[in-house]
């Protein structure tokens, strides 16, 4: 009997494929934010500014920040981040599908910037899909990660002592309602808003979804669902 070994290794393309889900805007940027309140500094209430326009959204976020090697893990499809960062907290996500099918369903262009607490480098990579995809070695996926001296006030995370932004331009969608987005993170953020935590869109802080009970709506519930009862 002979047998032979073959590199299985995924084509680049995946990259790119991964954002044709059914991801709608206000869900990719509510994914995104998932991972800004994961990254939360020990205690600290985490502050996330979104902002959108015709020519890019962007999420900064004053969480923990990362690491030259975690930033690169980050862009890893299906890398397990809590082996990575020793993270032993529940988390909004396991795989670390989410930041690269977000990502890929607003647009072409992704720029990530980071920081961690007292590190005098920041870090940062850049991927253009459009480039991506030009590459002759279609099993190829390494990406450069840039290290460079922090300057305060400068670049995408400016005056934070420590986070992320992650900007996302070439846009899938050249008209984008702002409304919705805010509605969506109302909803999905109450209680992380409720508790002191904090995101604007557009310098607009968003607010938790209100809802409001109207009487004599009541229903009963009886139904069975994968063999387990439901009542109500």
């Amino acid at each position: 009997m002979k047998s032979r070994k073959f590199d299985i290794t995924p084509d680049i393309r995946l990259l790119v494929d991964i954002g044709e889900a059914n991801y709608e805007v206000p869900q990719a940027i509510s994914e995104l934010i998932a991972n800004s309140m994961d990254a939360r500094k020990d205690e600290q209430r985490v502050k996330v500014d979104v902002e959108i326009n015709d020519e890019f959204i962007s999420i900064t976020d004053n969480g923990k920040g990362m690491t030259e090697q975690i930033l690169a893990e980050a862009l890893r499809l299906a890398a397990q981040m809590d082996s990575v960062t020793g993270n032993t907290k529940a988390r909004k996500g396991m795989y670390g599908l989410g930041l690269k099918a977000a990502c890929a369903s607003l647009g072409k262009h992704w720029e990530i910037v980071t920081r961690p607490p007292q590190d005098t480098n920041q870090y940062s990579v850049e991927i253009d899909l459009s480039k991506w995809l030009k590459k002759q070695d279609r099993k190829n996926w390494e990406v450069e990660v840039k290290s460079e001296k922090f300057s305060r006030g400068e670049g995408l995370i400016g005056q934070l002592e420590h986070g992320t932004c992650i900007k996302i331009s070439n846009l899938k969608e050249n008209f984008l309602m702002v409304t919705a987005v805010i509605e969506k993170l109302g909803m999905a953020y109450k209680p992380h808003l409720e508790v002191g935590d904090e995101i604007t869109v557009n310098k607009s802080p968003v607010t938790p979804k209100t809802f409001t009970l109207v009487e004599n709506r009541r229903y009963e519930i009886d139904i069975e669902i994968n063999g387990h009862k439901v009542t109500g």
